[in-house]
């Protein structure tokens, strides 16, 4: 949440000539509710229910790039499936760097959005320390904060790799 999975899988997906996906709308234009309609009236085993649902439905299309929420590589057997489907990134951030992110769209972030200051860095943080042993699978880790072109391209060399070993 925060560490920029939007903005750099746009970049991304454009250098790839792919599609972007945000899984986030995905699941709202499939519930025709919003992300917090959805927590709210259903509660999150819902939520992750759907995004399970849409996960395995992307994973089984044409290759595109796919903005997760923060917390779906750690549901459903998720990073799983998109470990054995896909290739995937880890965009690092410490927690207070997130913290400082979040601030600003917090409202649109159930999970975030009664939380102020020292308690929203300390919960991202105990977040990050449990879902790390899932983003930390991924096929690659990258600093969040170092994204540029160099390293954009070097995202796309490492999936082109990763795409030519797998139809080996």
């Amino acid at each position: 949440m925060g560490s920029g999975k939007s903005s750099v899988g746009k970049r991304l997906a454009s250098r790839l000539d792919m599609e972007f996906i945000d899984m986030d709308r995905m699941i709202q234009d499939f519930a025709k509710a919003t992300v917090d309609d959805i927590f709210d009236k259903s509660g999150e085993e819902t939520f992750r229910a759907l995004e399970n649902h849409i996960l395995q439905k992307l994973m089984s299309e044409e290759p595109r790039v796919i903005a997760t929420g923060g917390g779906t590589p750690c549901h459903s057997e998720n990073m799983d499936i998109m470990i054995n489907k896909g290739y995937s990134v880890y965009l690092y951030l410490p927690a207070n760097k997130l913290s400082k992110r979040v601030i600003q769209s917090k409202q649109n972030r159930p999970l975030i959005r009664e939380k102020v200051g020292e308690d929203l860095t300390s919960f991202i943080s105990d977040h990050l320390k449990e879902r790390e042993v899932f983003y930390k699978q991924a096929n690659m880790t990258i600093d969040g904060d170092k994204v540029n072109s160099a390293l954009l391209e070097e995202i796309k060399e490492n999936y082109l790799d990763w795409q030519e070993d797998q139809t080996r």
